[in-house]
């Protein structure tokens, strides 16, 4: 079992390693966010318009260090993901991975 100062320091690494994706985010350039596509002005005929906005992502946290945002994959929405800087490949849930209109082999989930 962990010591007190162990479990201090682990937080603290893991408070560390969140606040710096969240600072990396906050000031990463917005041209890779998904763009909002805005309609074209009808006072111009024949133009296009196309306005990216940056996208606000919300997130709750949960004991001091788990960073938890809402998002969709696909056409399944209303997921919950669990920020883990450390975790390589990053995982999904194989109930979610077959509600995804199945493209995937079976050889490719974990159980």
């Amino acid at each position: 079992m962990a010591s007190p100062e162990e479990v201090t320091a682990m937080k603290r690494l893991l408070f560390s390693s969140c606040l710096l994706v969240i600072l990396t985010l906050s000031h990463a350039d917005p041209s890779w966010a998904q763009p909002t596509i805005a309609p074209p002005d009808p006072a111009v005929p024949g133009t296009q318009s196309l306005t990216q906005v940056p996208v606000k992502l919300p997130i709750r946290l949960y004991w001091g260090y788990l960073v938890i945002v809402e998002g969709s994959i696909g056409n399944v929405q209303k997921l919950n993901f669990l920020v883990d800087t450390g975790a390589y490949p990053s995982v999904v849930d194989q109930k979610i991975a077959h509600n995804l209109v199945a493209g995937f082999m079976p050889s490719h989930f974990l159980s």
